[in-house]
């Protein structure tokens, strides 16, 4: 008797789906965000997970994401979370996944502040799929790396036309 395996991955594909991608958590549920470590840990990925605002921008300095995924909490009117993966989105030229369980609706304007400011960023709502997180993210820290090797390739650019420009004028 022949078993379907198919859409079945072994730990060794599992950790290949994340090699060499490093994700912050930040979160104020811990159970949550400890469960996404996890997971995430499982799928190959460097996890970091921070339980306070000062905590993640230390870590994200010390240790720069490709993503960050921070969860949004409503409460009493505002919203918490979204300030916190900007910040850390500005510093360290990352994507960010926001989860959330309150309605797109309540919190639409401030995520278009942030996409206006340069932030790549998904909101997913909890609950939300183990498929749907690990597509996110394989979709943002694609992106991410890309938009890395174009600001590198930039500067190589720049650095290459100034040393041209010295070498003019220094022949003169």
């Amino acid at each position: 008797m022949q078993m379907h395996t198919a859409g079945i991955l072994t730990r060794a594909q599992m950790r290949k789906v994340g090699a060499r991608h490093r994700v912050l958590v930040v979160g104020c549920e811990r159970a949550l965000a400890r469960f996404i470590c996890t997971f995430l840990r499982l799928y190959g990925y460097e996890v970091d997970e921070a339980f306070s605002d000062s905590s993640a921008l230390r870590k994200a300095a010390a240790h720069p994401p490709d993503v960050a995924i921070v969860m949004v909490v409503l409460m009493q009117g505002l919203v918490y979370g979204l300030d916190i993966g900007e910040r850390i989105s500005r510093r360290s030229k990352c994507s960010v996944i926001f989860l959330s369980a309150t309605d797109y609706y309540y919190i639409r304007h401030d995520l278009k502040c942030i996409h206006s400011e340069g932030c790549i960023s998904s909101l997913l709502s909890l609950p939300f799929e183990n498929s749907e997180l690990l597509a996110t993210l394989q979709y943002l820290t694609t992106l991410t790396k890309a938009r890395r090797r174009m600001r590198f390739s930039r500067i190589a650019i720049q650095s290459d036309e100034k040393s041209a420009i010295r070498r003019r004028e220094s022949g003169r």
